[in-house]
């Protein structure tokens, strides 16, 4: 059958995809598009679609028909226009997008446009011009800089004006390069001390001088260390009692107090006390 119609077809020079007869609900589509044209002529896609409740199928091709009607361009034809437009316009604006001494906020205002609207904007145009992306450059920054920037000898202000940066962004460079490099910043190297001293710094018989003369640090630094590590490790000073007690239990309740002081440098009060608290502990845990 079909190879008969498209034979027929092409005998009469009819196209096979013509229909060949109108249907009456193509004559009501007709009649209504005549009775809405002028309206719809001002209208958008999206404004057919939703004033006349039709698919936005259906909506753009009722606005292709006008604008062919009127000598105008199409959805598409204006789509891909419009789309023209605005990469032309990237390139024409691209210093002042690129603009590296402005926020996104300034030049969103210079525009009068949103940040997301620059944001999305610059994105496009390292797209368009095969810019590095900003994290890649700014890895290349750091690389290319990082003498500078790791050199002790110089001061905040002395770096700012060797880079050609702000003083405030300088301890941030340098943590953003130490990271790339994989260099231990100063606070992890700060607690890795602590863990590797715990043991002395949470000494419960030495004492705050003790300790900051073994470890050679002031008895202030002592003091506020102790306290990171303990929130570190989750404990508290009384936790330490406890678990020495009943890691000791045995020797307090056997031992002397002479021997006990021997091997452990404890005081004779702080044995009295340890053995107080050790009976005050049996005693709660029996009730």
């Amino acid at each position: 059958m079909y190879q008969h119609k498209k034979w027929l077809a092409e005998l009469i020079d009819i196209p096979t995809k013509k229909i060949m007869r109108k249907s009456p609900a193509d004559d009501l589509q007709e009649q209504w598009y005549q009775k809405h044209k002028a309206d719809i002529t001002q209208m958008s896609v999206i404004d057919i679609s939703s004033q006349f409740n039709i698919s936005p199928y259906l909506a753009k091709k009722v606005y292709n028909r006008i604008r062919e009607e009127l000598g105008e361009s199409t959805f598409s034809e204006q789509f891909k226009n419009e789309k023209q437009s605005q990469f032309q316009w990237l390139l024409d604006h691209q210093d002042e997008l690129l603009n590296q001494n402005k926020s996104v906020k300034e030049i969103a205002q210079d525009f009068e446009k949103t940040s997301g609207q620059i944001l999305r904007a610059r994105a496009k145009l390292r797209e368009i011009l095969k810019i590095p992306k900003v994290k890649d450059q700014n890895q290349t920054w750091l690389l290319a800089n990082q003498e500078i920037l790791l050199n002790s000898k110089l001061s905040k202000e002395a770096t700012a004006i060797g880079l050609g940066i702000e003083s405030s962004q300088v301890y941030r460079k340098r943590g953003e390069l130490k990271k790339l490099l994989k260099i231990p910043h100063h606070n992890d190297l700060v607690q890795a001390w602590r863990l590797d001293n715990q043991e002395i710094l949470l000494s419960l018989h030495l004492t705050i001088p003790e300790i900051a003369k073994r470890l050679d640090r002031s008895e202030k630094y002592i003091i506020k260390n102790r306290m990171i590590l303990r929130r570190f490790l989750e404990m508290t000073k009384q936790d330490q009692v406890r678990s020495w007690l009943v890691e000791h239990q045995a020797e307090l309740e056997t031992w002397s107090t002479e021997k006990i002081q021997e091997k452990y440098s404890i005081g004779q009060h702080m044995i009295q006390r340890y053995r107080k608290l050790l009976i005050q502990m049996k005693q709660n845990e029996n009730e």
